[in-house]
């Protein structure tokens, strides 16, 4: 489960990041494809993160976008 919600939130980050140079926002789901209210999203290598709200939602502002594996 913990695998597999990283996979998920790194995939998320990468595929914000290429429409948005400003601003990365998604939703963070389990595998079961239920929203996940209060994960933590944080940028690697950074102190830079936010979490999601009630609905799993997140917006992050950055001022560089994360690097694209």
């Amino acid at each position: 489960m913990k695998k597999t919600l990283c996979s998920l939130l790194f995939t998320l980050i990468c595929v914000c990041t290429a429409y948005a140079q400003t601003t990365v926002s998604g939703v963070v789901k389990d595998a079961t494809g239920e929203t996940l209210p209060g994960a933590s999203i944080l940028i690697k290598g950074t102190s830079k993160g936010t979490s999601t709200d009630v609905n799993g939602k997140f917006t992050l502002k950055v001022t560089n976008p994360p690097p694209i594996f």
